[in-house]
């Protein structure tokens, strides 16, 4: 299995942008908007997962460069540093 890129926070608010935009289109029949909808609700809780993973991240890269006695402790680990 190839191993892929991480996407970034601006591809991510790309891709809901484009959710977005097809929620709004007029052409789409209720059916087509059903599926649209149901597909885009799978789309912002994967988007909202990533966001407070990152928002961990940068917390706890704050918190380490903050206090160097954290290095190499418990959070440092959960990091992956």
């Amino acid at each position: 299995m190839e191993k892929k890129e991480d996407m970034t926070v601006m591809e991510i608010e790309q891709i809901l942008g484009a959710r977005i935009r097809l929620a709004l289109n007029e052409d789409r029949t209720d059916e087509q908007r059903q599926e649209d909808n149901e597909q885009s609700y799978l789309v912002l809780g994967m988007a909202k997962q990533f966001l407070n993973g990152a928002d961990l991240v940068l917390r706890g890269d704050k918190l380490l460069a903050q206090n160097k006695a954290l290095k190499e402790s418990r959070i440092d680990r959960l990091l992956g540093h």
